[in-house]
Parts: C-alpha cells; sequence; structure tokens
C-alpha cells in the first residue's frame, strides 16, 4: 500500500489549513478526507490527556495498517499527501518521517510566533479546550500543563519554529523541503501556491479558488452559536465525514463571519517579542529573509 510523498508538517495556526483544502481539490493530488492523522506523531500509541485529548483520539491514527488505509483511494494520482502540524512539535515526528519514507517532500508554513500563540489561545477558547478566561491567565499556567501532558494549551511552546525545523535539518536535504511564510499566503496566495504545485510536480496552471479562508481564529459574538460550537466537537467529528463538502464549507463560512479577534495586551506581546527573540533571529538566518517584522 503506498504511503505519502509529502506531507504539510506545519506549523500550526499558520495556514495548514488552506493549504490542505486547495491541495486536496487539485484533480492530480490526493489527500484523505481525515486532516491531522498525526501518525508519525503518535505512531507509539501514546497519545495525550487532558483538555483536546478525546479529539486527538477521535482522528489521530496510530497503527501502520489504519495510516496505510487512508492512501488506499489515491488510485493513479500523481502525488499522496496529509496534513498534521504536530509534525513540527512532536520531538520524534522527524525521525519516525524519516524511517518510513526518507524521500518525501516536506511543506512548513511558518507565522509571526507571538501572533500564532495568539491566534491559538483564541482558537482553543472558541472550541471550549481553552479553559482560562484571559490570555495571560493561560500564559501563566503554562508550566502545569507542560508537567500535565495537555495535547493543547502549552502553546507557547510551539512558537519555537527555528528549533523545531532544526530536526528535519539534521535528516533531510535541502531539496526536499519547502519554507513559505503565512505573509506569503496573505500577500500572494496564487503565487505560492503556484509554486507549491510545481515543488509537487503536478500541474501549476490549476486555478483554486482563494474566496473562502480557513482556520481562521477568534471569538464568536454570539453568545448561543459560541455556546453550540464550543459543545460540538465529537457530533462535528462524527458526522463531518458523513456531510457533502458543500455544506460543511457553508457552515463553516457562516459561523467564521461571525467572529471578531480581541486586540492583544501590549505588555503581552513585548514580553512575548523578548521569549521568542533568539529563535527568530536563527530562523531569520536560516531562511534568508527579512523577518524584522516578527521583531517588533
Amino acid at each position: 500500500m503506498p504511503l505519502p510523498d509529502f506531507l504539510i508538517i506545519g506549523a500550526g495556526r499558520s495556514g495548514t489549513t488552506t493549504l490542505y483544502e486547495i491541495l486536496r481539490r487539485h484533480p492530480q493530488i490526493f489527500m484523505p478526507d481525515v486532516k491531522e492523522p498525526n501518525y508519525f506523531a503518535f505512531a507509539d500509541g501514546a497519545l495525550p490527556a487532558g483538555p483536546g485529548a478525546a479529539w486527538l483520539r477521535a482522528t489521530s491514527v496510530t497503527t501502520r495498517a489504519g495510516y496505510e488505509a487512508l492512501f488506499a483511494d489515491a488510485g493513479g494520482a500523481r502525488a499522496r499527501g496529509e496534513a498534521s502540524p504536530r509534525y513540527m512539535v512532536g520531538a520524534d515526528a522527524a525521525a519516525r518521517i524519516h524511517a518510513a519514507i526518507p524521500a518525501v517532500k516536506l511543506i512548513a508554513i511558518l507565522r509571526h510566533p507571538v501572533e500564532r500563540a495568539y491566534a491559538s489561545y483564541l482558537a482553543y477558547r472558541r472550541d471550549g479546550l481553552e479553559p482560562a478566561a484571559t490570555f495571560e491567565a493561560a500564559l501563566a499556567d503554562q508550566e502545569r500543563r507542560r508537567q500535565a501532558g495537555w495535547p493543547y494549551g502549552a502553546f507557547v511552546d510551539f512558537g519555537f519554529q527555528h528549533r523545531q525545523l532544526a530536526r528535519y535539518d539534521a535528516l533531510f536535504p535541502a531539496r526536499q523541503l519547502r519554507i513559505y511564510l503565512y505573509d506569503d499566503l496573505l500577500r500572494d496566495a496564487a503565487g505560492l501556491v503556484r509554486d507549491l504545485l510545481a515543488f509537487l510536480e503536478v500541474d501549476p496552471s490549476w486555478q483554486p479558488d482563494f474566496a473562502q479562508r480557513h482556520g481562521r481564529t477568534g471569538v464568536v459574538r454570539n453568545p448561543l452559536l459560541a455556546a453550540l460550537w464550543r459543545h460540538s466537537p465529537r457530533a462535528r467529528s462524527t458526522l463531518g465525514p458523513w456531510l457533502p463538502q458543500a455544506w460543511r464549507d457553508r457552515a463553516y463560512a457562516w459561523l467564521m463571519r461571525d467572529l471578531v479577534k480581541p486586540d492583544m495586551n501590549p505588555e503581552t506581546r513585548a514580553a512575548l517579542l523578548r521569549l521568542y527573540r533568539a529563535d527568530t533571529l536563527a530562523l531569520q538566518e536560516r531562511l534568508g529573509r527579512d523577518l524584522s517584522a516578527w521583531l517588533r
């Protein structure tokens, strides 16, 4: 049974869902309906506990047979892939990927680490996975969450993107790794997608629909709608695969229209900028790109 020949490895809250939704619609690409199977993050079957663990247990695949089955319908697709942002943050994922599919193509899309951390908080809060009423309270609780092994919630750790990429640099040649910035997606999505399709060796002239945005974060203004969304993850994960994609897209777009994003406390932003500064400078040198906007 074929394994994927490309993986979107992260980073979370940086546009991976948008890339997944675009690529899975390309006529020469196969991607399973299950986004984030997380096989190389949890191949040993050791799923985490804590808030959000039920969602991970419902969607993650931990056996080789189960993972191969995801690609059973790939047919003659020129490219097969999946998207699991936990591959960037999982300490053992890079080594497991290299052992199983050493020639795989890897795609990463990175984001301003402070904005990424705040977006994670807002998304978890919206989805009922984040108990802290404020971003600052969640930050103050990071160490306890680390010790308890929360799958979500210790989201500051996920922002050290240079440190995470170093695991892949140590194992894979540069030609197999394509790295973009979230800013690239916002500024020139069409150009990014053309480059990505060429990297995957499929038709780069194909034109996706950029009208719908995926993975947006914020607070749902309507209290009733917010409560309904927050308490429905199990129902969504169960019913989602049985509903037509067009229905799911319309429901998601309807919800996203009601999102607002509160401003971050300036003192909190300044503290996080200091925390990420060294990693950002190292990433800037590694990419050869100007990341000065991430330092202020």
